[in-house]
């Protein structure tokens, strides 16, 4: 029988397991469901937010000596298979959070099909790394 984190009875489901499986289904609870395409439409207010919670929260109790961000600029606006819109501000913001925490970073670009789009979520993200703006977490 396979590990249950939903379950609150299940004897093979550690506390953090279990206290991230809530986490997520609150968070499918805002975001309107984990199926499909979960960010269809989302902008930077959403994505700031989930940084916020999510992540911020998970560094905050793993506490990881390295973090490897997989920055894909197809959510970026403007992108045309992304359907989503983070601007350049909304990556700066982002990656300036995780800047801020004092845990090396290794950024690498994947994802985007706009070139313009593309240039401005790069932008974002090494103004973000060289700024460090952030400090919420």
């Amino acid at each position: 029988m396979p590990l249950n984190p939903w379950n609150d009875n299940d004897p093979l489901v550690n506390g953090r397991e279990r206290k991230w499986a809530k986490l997520m289904k609150f968070l499918a609870k805002i975001f309107g469901g984990l199926g499909g395409r979960l960010m269809e439409q989302y902008g930077d207010a959403e994505y700031i937010t989930l940084m916020r919670i999510l992540v911020a929260s998970m560094v905050q109790e793993f506490k990881p000596d390295i973090i490897f961000v997989s920055s894909g600029f197809d959510s970026g606006e403007g992108d045309p298979y992304g359907d989503m819109g983070v601007t350049k501000a909304g990556y700066y913001y982002m990656t300036g959070l995780l800047a801020s925490m004092g845990i090396p970073l290794v950024v690498v670009q994947e994802g985007g099909y706009n070139f313009d789009s593309m240039a401005r979520g790069a932008e974002g993200v090494m103004c973000g790394l060289i700024t460090k703006v952030g400090g919420l977490f």
